[in-house]
């Protein structure tokens, strides 16, 4: 795919999954953290929810807006340090008491199939995505947002909140 925004010009791989044998189960992965991923503090859905957030914020004055761009977010988040962490949020009794739909250790073990063992085809080889998250595989998008979403609400909320009124990512944007 290209970044036709980039200067210069970049490109990323782009794999769509849906003819894997995994597929089906990073759909039904993906069912499963979306509703955990949107619950992050510092989740916002698209740009309208931005402008809705913006309409009822106010912003001190002299306060500096920012706005900051994940560089190539999805590739580097390691699984090995995603997948731990992940799943100790999975595991947590608040989080199954917040979310009752799901078994925590059959979501842990259905995220190592589709981390670990997702094989594409790519003209006439077939590859698997050794590190990294697997761009186009249905549940990159909630695990990337859980992901980031961990990490912001335990350690930048805590800390930077004060001089933070605003903090939100739409997957790898993010406004402040």
């Amino acid at each position: 795919m290209y970044k036709v925004h980039k200067s210069p010009l970049k490109t990323r791989p782009v794999v769509s999954d849906c003819a894997s044998i995994v597929h089906p189960l990073g759909k039904w992965v993906d069912t499963q953290l979306q509703p955990m991923a949107k619950s992050m503090p510092t989740y916002f859905q698209d740009s309208f929810a931005l402008k809705e957030l913006l309409s009822i914020t106010s912003i001190p004055i002299g306060a500096r807006v920012f706005t900051s761009d994940a560089v190539a977010m999805y590739p580097n988040i390691k699984t090995d340090i995603a997948l731990p962490r992940i799943a100790t949020y999975l595991r947590d009794p608040n989080t199954r008491r917040q979310f009752d739909h799901y078994h925590p250790e059959a979501l842990i073990r259905a995220l190592e199939i589709v981390m670990y063992r997702s094989i594409v085809r790519f003209g006439d080889t077939y590859r698997r995505q050794i590190s990294g998250t697997m761009m186009g595989t249905p549940c990159a998008p909630p695990w990337a947002n859980l992901f980031q979403g961990l990490d912001e609400r335990n350690t930048i909320i805590p800390q930077y909140q004060i001089n933070l009124p605003i903090f939100v990512r739409f997957i790898d944007d993010i406004f402040g």
